[in-house]
């Protein structure tokens, strides 16, 4: 009796790029809400603080200091709320595949960039995260590449 064993390589907080995940799912709808979901919480915060901080100047004697905050403020919320979150969403959504294509020749141009360091887990025979999402092959092949990434034991 031999006991096979595959390892699954997780990642706390890793998240995929927007560009790979339209790679691997074909939905770009759906990178388009992941992307809205997973960096809501940052903009968000990020635009707080500096909203925050910008609003401090406003309580100072300077009457020019008072209008360089308050339009910094009112920027930096115009940027994260209406820009970021609600237009960029907006815009990306109807044209789907179209706001990822980019020209042949660009692309052969460009560098051929592994942030995420990808290379690596596949030159190093590392087993696809649990998050990561699986590619449709057919009919019926996601539950069995899913059930073949997780930590299992054949007799």
């Amino acid at each position: 009796m031999s006991t096979a064993r595959s390892v699954t390589v997780h990642r706390p907080g890793r998240h995929r790029p927007l560009r790979e995940f339209c790679l691997r799912t074909g939905n770009p709808l759906g990178v388009v809400h992941s992307g809205a979901r997973h960096s809501g919480r940052v903009v968000t915060a990020a635009a707080l603080i500096m909203t925050s901080v910008f609003a401090a100047f406003l309580t100072s004697d300077s009457t020019m200091l008072e209008q360089i905050a308050f339009e910094l403020a009112a920027g930096v919320l115009l940027d994260a709320f209406v820009i970021r979150m609600t237009f960029v969403p907006a815009v990306l959504a109807p044209t789907r595949h179209a706001a990822r294509w980019l020209p042949k020749w660009l692309e052969r141009r460009l560098p051929a960039l592994d942030v995420e360091g990808d290379r690596l887990d596949h030159a190093h025979g590392a087993a696809v995260p649990e998050s990561a999402p699986v590619p449709r092959t057919g009919a019926g092949d996601a539950e069995g590449a899913r059930a073949s990434a997780t930590p299992s034991t054949a007799d």
